[in-house]
């Protein structure tokens, strides 16, 4: 059954799926903006919201948090450093 899987499937296997978004969320948080398809970008908007969330409050496993989901030490300081503070008073 296939009740309550609203994730789209972009025509590619989970992993392909799983880079794809890993990719497009990196490349946010490096370049501040990206140029993707507007369903691509619906679908990264709720895994940059947890991102964001756990950026506003900083303490060691939403640090952790974010790295499993982005990869590298140094995104997830400028995640943290830059990008949280900029969202502090948005809820």
């Amino acid at each position: 059954m296939r009740h309550r899987k609203k994730s789209e499937k972009f025509s590619r296997s989970r992993a392909q799926r799983k880079a794809l978004v890993k990719s497009l969320l990196r490349s946010l948080v490096i370049y501040g903006r990206i140029k993707t398809t507007k369903s691509k970008a619906m679908a990264i908007r709720s895994y940059m919201d947890k991102l964001i969330g756990w950026a506003k409050k900083d303490n060691l496993s939403n640090r952790r948090l974010s790295y499993n989901v982005l990869g590298s030490h140094i995104l997830v300081k400028k995640l943290f450093n830059e990008i949280g503070p900029r969202f502090e008073g948005v809820d």
